[in-house]
C-alpha cells in the first residue's frame, strides 16, 4: 500500500523526475560533447540521460546488496532531482523545433506520441508490475533489507531497474516507471528524426516512415502502460547501435576507445536489466570489436570487453 499516492501528484512528480534527470544531462552535455569532439548536443544530452539514470539505478542496486537503504536519503535525492526539473525545462525548446515542421506525417507522429503519453499516465494494471516490478521497490521502502518470503518466487526476477523505481515510489510517483518507458520511446523517435540522414543519402520521407512503423508496433501499447523495464534498455541498446556504426569512425584512437567503453557500459546495463538482452548485446559487442579491429586497436577492445564481461559474471 502506497500511503502517499495521489494520481495527480504521481504524474507531476514523475514528469519532474524525468525532467530533472534530463536537465542534469543537458548541463553536462557541452562538457561531454567537447570530450567526444561531437557537436550533436541533442544526441549527447540523451546519451547522458540514459547513462546518469542507469548509473543511479546501478549504484542503488549494488549498495542495497550490502547495506540497508536509507529511505530518507532516497527521498532527499528524489526531491533534489525534482528541483532540477523545476529549474528549467530545457528540452522543450529543442523538441518544439520538430513540432514546427509543416508536415502531415510529423503531425501524425506526434499525435501518436501524445496518445502514448496519455497512456503512460494510466494506473498500473498488468500482473507482472503488480506482482514484482512495483511491489519489490515498495517492499524495500516498507521493510528495509528484510528478506523476501520463500514463497514469493517472482521476487528473484528483479533487476537494477526495480531499484530505480524506489526513487519514484518513495515520494508517491507511482507513474515514474511508465513515464520513463514513454520518454525512452520518445528519445528513440527524436534520435531518428534528428539524425543526419542526408549524409547517407536517405530521404526524409523514408525516415518519417521508419518512425511511423516503429510507433505502430502493437506491443508498445502494452509496454508504455506497464512498469516492465523493456523500452528503457531497448532505447539504450539503440544508442549503442548508433555509437557502433556511426561514431566508432573517429580518427583519434582515444575518442574511439571512449566510445567503445560507453558501448560496453550500455550493454552491461541492459543485460543487468533483462537477461533477454544478452543476444542483442552480444551481437552489438562483436560489431563494435570489429570496428575497432579495422582501426587496429583490437587489443584494447578485448581488454575492455573482458572487464565488462567479468562484471556481468
Amino acid at each position: 500500500m502506497i500511503s502517499n499516492y495521489t494520481p495527480a501528484l504521481s504524474c507531476i512528480y514523475s514528469l519532474l523526475l524525468i525532467n530533472g534527470l534530463y536537465n542534469l544531462s543537458f548541463i553536462l552535455s557541452k562538457r561531454v560533447a567537447k570530450l567526444l569532439k561531437n557537436n550533436d548536443l541533442l544526441f549527447i544530452s540523451i546519451l547522458n540521460f540514459f547513462v546518469i539514470t542507469s548509473f543511479l539505478a546501478l549504484i542503488t542496486f549494488y549498495f542495497s546488496l550490502f547495506f540497508s537503504i536509507n529511505i530518507k536519503f532516497i527521498k532527499f535525492t528524489s526531491f533534489l532531482i525534482i528541483a532540477f526539473g523545476i529549474y528549467k525545462p530545457v528540452y522543450l525548446k529543442k523538441f518544439l523545433i520538430l513540432f514546427q515542421k509543416d508536415d502531415f506525417k510529423i503531425k501524425i507522429i506526434y499525435l501518436i506520441l501524445f496518445s502514448y503519453f496519455l497512456l503512460s499516465l494510466s494506473p498500473i494494471t498488468d500482473p507482472d508490475s503488480l506482482d514484482y516490478h512495483v511491489t519489490i521497490p515498495q517492499y524495500i521502502i516498507s521493510y528495509g533489507d528484510e528478506q523476501f518470503s520463500n514463497y514469493w518466487l517472482t521476487s528473484q526476477l528483479s533487476g537494477i531497474c526495480e531499484t530505480l523505481l524506489i526513487y519514484g515510489l518513495s515520494i508517491g510517483a507511482l507513474n515514474f516507471s511508465q513515464i520513463l518507458q514513454f520518454f525512452s520511446l520518445l528519445f528513440i523517435i527524436l534520435l531518428i528524426l534528428n539524425f543526419n540522414y542526408k549524409k547517407y543519402k536517405v530521404s526524409r520521407e523514408k525516415v518519417l516512415y521508419v518512425c511511423l512503423c516503429i510507433l505502430t508496433i502493437p506491443t508498445l501499447i502494452f509496454l508504455v502502460s506497464t512498469s516492465k523495464p523493456q523500452l528503457f534498455p531497448v532505447a539504450f541498446n539503440f544508442i549503442a547501435i548508433i555509437l557502433t556504426f556511426f561514431y566508432l569512425q573517429h580518427q583519434r584512437k582515444k575518442i574511439n576507445l571512449i566510445y567503445f567503453t560507453l558501448i560496453i557500459y550500455i550493454l552491461f546495463i541492459t543485460t543487468q536489466i533483462k537477461y533477454s538482452f544478452f543476444l542483442s548485446s552480444g551481437l552489438i559487442t562483436l560489431f563494435a570489436i570489429y570496428e575497432l579491429y579495422k582501426k587496429k586497436v583490437l587489443l584494447e577492445a578485448i581488454i575492455i570487453s573482458t572487464l565488462g564481461f567479468a562484471l556481468i559474471i
